[in-house]
C-alpha cells in the first residue's frame, strides 16, 4: 500500500465518522525462537473496518500485519515479517485482534503498534483503538542462572560473591587480631617505665 493510499483510508475515516481513540502500552520480555503473542483487545461484537499492526522504528515500508475487507494482506508485509505472524483469533471473537509473531529473533526487538478500527456494536461511528507493545527478545536470566549451575562461567553467582567476600573478612580479622597481640605487650611495658622514672 502506497503512502498516498494509506493516507486516502484514513481521510475517508475523518470525513465520514467520528474517531474515539484508546491507547496503552505494555512490555514483553522473551526468548528467542518463542512464539509470542501480540495482544491487542477491543470491544466485543465490533465489526472490524482495518486493522494494522506496525513498527514504527522499521526504516523500510511496510507492516507486520495489515487487515482489510475481511482479509489480510501478506504483500503489504515488510520482508522480515511474511510467513510468520497471523491472527491469534482468524474469526477475531470478544474483540481479539492479536496476532501471533512466530519463531522470534533479537533483531525483533522494538515497538509494536497495534491500530484498528472498528465499529461498535448498535453504533454508526467508527472508533480508534490503539496498543504498543515492547518487545525484547534476549536470553532470559533465568537461562543463564541455569547455565551458571550446570558448569557454566561461575562469574555472578550469588554464593560465589558471598563467599568471597567472607573469605576477605575473615583474613582482615585475623590480621587485626594478630596486630594487636603484638601491640599490647609493647604498650605496657611503656607504661611501667613510665612509671618506674616517675618514682625514681
Amino acid at each position: 500500500m502506497t503512502g498516498f493510499e494509506r493516507f486516502s483510508v484514513f481521510c475517508g475515516f475523518l470525513f465520514t465518522s467520528v474517531v474515539c481513540a484508546s491507547e496503552d502500552q505494555r512490555l514483553l520480555k522473551v526468548d528467542p525462537g518463542q512464539d509470542v503473542p501480540l495482544q491487542c483487545p477491543g470491544p466485543r461484537g465490533a465489526s472490524v473496518v482495518l486493522l494494522e499492526w506496525n513498527r514504527p522504528d522499521l526504516k523500510s515500508d511496510g507492516y507486520v500485519f495489515f487487515y482489510r475487507n475481511k482479509r489480510s494482506f501478506e504483500n503489504y508485509q515488510h520482508p522480515s515479517f511474511r510467513g510468520r505472524v497471523q491472527l491469534s483469533d482468524p474469526q477475531m471473537k470478544d474483540g481479539d485482534f492479536s496476532v501471533v509473531l512466530n519463531n522470534v529473533t533479537i533483531d525483533d526487538t522494538g515497538t509494536y503498534e497495534c491500530q484498528v478500527i472498528v465499529i461498535r456494536p448498535n453504533e454508526t461511528t467508527r472508533s480508534e483503538i490503539r496498543h504498543h507493545i515492547s518487545l525484547t527478545v534476549t536470553a532470559s536470566a533465568g537461562r543463564r542462572a541455569e547455565m551458571s549451575s550446570s558448569g557454566g562461567n561461575s562469574d555472578g553467582n550469588p554464593l560465589v560473591v558471598v563467599g568471597s567476600v567472607l573469605g576477605v573478612l575473615l583474613v582482615l580479622a585475623v590480621v587485626f587480631i594478630v596486630f594487636q597481640r603484638k601491640r599490647k605487650p609493647e604498650e605496657r611495658l611503656y607504661k611501667v617505665t613510665d612509671q618506674t622514672a616517675e618514682v625514681t
